[in-house]
C-alpha cells in the first residue's frame, strides 16, 4: 500500500521479507547498478541478504522518497475485477505458479509466471489495461512494479488476489 501510494517512477517493489532474496535474484539485474529504498537500518541485513545470491552492485540506499517524483498503483477490490475483467481491452493477468494457477484461478484469466517477466514479457500490447492478480497480493505488486517500469501504464493491481476472490464467494475455475 505505501509503494502504490507513491513511489519513484521505475522502482520495483519487492518487500524485505523472507522471500525478498528469492524475488530480487529473479527480478533484479546483475549488471546494473542498485539503489534501494528501505527503512533506516536495514541497509546491512539487505545487503547481506543481496550478496548470498550475488547481487553485490549496490550503489546506495535511500531511506524516504521525500523530495522525489513520485507515482502511484491503482489498488483494485475483487468487486472491480469482476466488472472489468471480460471487457474487451481489458486483461487479468494471473502471476502465481503453474501448479496454483491449475488448481484454480478467476474465469478468463491468462497465466504468466512473474519470475518470468525479467527474462520476457508477457505478449500483451501496451495500449490494454492490465489487471495483475497473484495468491495472496506480494507477487502481484511485484509483477505490476516490473510492468510500470517496462512501460506498461494501465496497470490494475487487485492486491487482495486469490485469497480475497475465494474468500468474497467469488466463482473459481479449474
Amino acid at each position: 500500500v505505501d509503494f502504490a501510494n507513491g513511489h519513484i517512477e521505475g522502482a520495483i517493489n519487492i518487500q524485505n521479507n523472507n522471500s525478498f532474496a528469492n524475488w530480487a535474484g529473479w527480478m533484479l539485474p546483475y549488471d546494473k547498478p542498485l539503489v534501494f529504498v528501505i527503512d533506516q537500518g536495514q541497509q546491512e541485513l539487505v545487503t547481506r541478504k543481496l550478496m548470498r545470491i550475488g547481487l553485490d552492485n549496490i550503489a546506495g540506499f535511500i531511506a524516504t522518497t521525500e523530495g522525489h517524483d513520485l507515482t502511484q498503483t491503482t489498488i483494485i477490490d475483487a468487486d472491480a475485477v469482476e466488472i472489468l475483467k471480460d471487457q474487451e481491452n481489458v486483461v487479468l493477468l494471473d502471476v502465481r505458479n503453474i501448479k496454483e494457477f491449475k488448481a484454480g484461478h478467476i474465469d478468463g484469466a491468462q497465466h504468466y509466471f512473474v519470475g518470468r517477466m525479467a527474462k520476457a514479457l508477457p505478449d500483451i500490447t501496451k495500449d490494454k489495461t492490465i489487471i495483475i492478480q497473484c495468491q495472496s497480493g506480494d507477487r502481484a505488486t511485484i509483477a505490476s512494479s516490473f510492468l510500470m517500469k517496462q512501460g506498461f501504464q494501465n496497470i490494475l493491481n487487485y492486491s487482495g488476489s486469490m485469497i480475497d476472490w475465494i474468500k468474497k464467494g467469488k466463482k473459481v475455475v479449474h
